[in-house]
Parts: structure tokens; C-alpha cells; sequence
């Protein structure tokens, strides 16, 4: 079963791909970070020397919530003003939302 799976893939996606790419275009927002999509981000800036960097990722609302308290607990530690670097990414797909 997974040979036939593997074997209409591909003309399905053809032929369902000007529906979606239409969908897409009327409902805008697609072209800003489209490129995040497949992985192609911005490189992150250029370290500071004796400052440590905690990557916390989250993909959803809901491990946004779930890591909300490593945050806090992360910026409540005793770390000299200016010594600890924060970055956030949220990048918007729709136009409604900007």
C-alpha cells in the first residue's frame, strides 16, 4: 500500500498545488517569511563575549505556554544587567494580524 501511496504523491501535488498557491495569494502574508518555511533564517547576530545563550524553541501557542516559566525563571536569575541576550521571532502569516 505504501508503493501506491508513494507512486500518486506526486501528481497529486501537481495537480492540487494552483489551488493552495490561489489560496495562498488571496489570503496574503504568504511572501514575508515564506523562506522560514524550508528553514532559511536570518543568522543570529554576532556573540558577546562571556555571555552564555539559552535556545528556547516553541512552535505553537500552546509550547509558548508550556516554556513560559523557563523564560521567567531563565531572566529572574541573579545575571548582571546587559550580561544575558534575549531574542523572539514571531513572524506574521496573515496581513489582518499586522
Amino acid at each position: 500500500m505504501l508503493w501506491l501511496y508513494r507512486i500518486l504523491f506526486f501528481p497529486a501535488l501537481l495537480l492540487a498545488s494552483p489551488y493552495y498557491l490561489l489560496r495562498m495569494k488571496r489570503r496574503g502574508g504568504y511572501q514575508r517569511h515564506f523562506t522560514h518555511r524550508f528553514g532559511a533564517v536570518e543568522r543570529l547576530p554576532a556573540k558577546t563575549p562571556g555571555v552564555r545563550r539559552i535556545w528556547l524553541q516553541a512552535v505553537s501557542v500552546g509550547e509558548m505556554f508550556a516554556i513560559a516559566p523557563i523564560g521567567s525563571l531563565v531572566r529572574s536569575l541573579d545575571v548582571p544587567r546587559g550580561r544575558m541576550e534575549s531574542m523572539a521571532r514571531r513572524p506574521r502569516c496573515s496581513k489582518k494580524s499586522e
